[in-house]
């Protein structure tokens, strides 16, 4: 649907995919009852895809969210992955330019600092979980999602959202770029 939409819509091919997995930080693309299956069977999307998109000519499958060390990176490889998007792990480096405070919220999360709200278009986030995150876990009511993200990033770490990979409490290190790079290439 979305190669067929493309074609009518910019009367060309795609040139790549990127798939944000259901392990992916922020908006997941997935309904709440569709994630914990996804996240299940990622790997089998991957390869899905990859054998869609082997009916066209050069069109590669980027894969992100979850990878935060080269042997996750080497998994999607093996599933048909071209290439990957790391997002979580360039947080906690020396050249982000995030607060202190906020790169630590990520090396001190653990696995049940990690949650799953709901948007206001419906699809699953993913967060660091908050004061902000319980409330609207447990309410219906919709919240500017734009909003919420920049008090965040400005340092309000309770009343607002902190986007996070489900695979957020393996990072336990803050790194240079050069390091990560190093890491993933070597």
């Amino acid at each position: 649907a979305i190669i067929k939409t493309w074609s009518q819509r910019y009367n060309r091919l795609p040139d790549g995919f990127i798939f944000q997995g259901p392990t992916s930080a922020g908006l997941l693309g997935f309904k709440e009852e569709e994630l914990a299956r996804a996240c299940q069977e990622r790997f089998k999307l991957i390869a899905e895809i990859k054998s869609e998109l082997s009916r066209l000519e050069n069109c590669p499958l980027i894969v992100s969210g979850g990878i935060i060390e080269k042997s996750d990176a080497e998994t999607v490889y093996k599933y048909g992955a071209d290439g990957f998007m790391l997002g979580s792990r360039f947080v906690v480096t020396d050249e982000c330019d995030a607060d202190d405070e906020y790169k630590k919220l990520y090396l001190n999360c653990n696995e049940n600092d990690v949650t799953i709200i709901r948007s206001p278009m419906k699809t699953s986030v993913r967060v660091i979980r908050n004061r902000f995150s319980d409330m609207i876990s447990d309410s219906e009511d919709d919240y500017d999602i734009i909003e919420a993200v920049k008090r965040g990033v400005e340092g309000d770490y309770d009343g607002g959202l902190i986007f996070c990979t489900e695979e957020a409490d393996r990072i336990s290190k803050i790194d240079s770029v050069e390091d990560v790079f190093r890491e993933f290439t070597s």
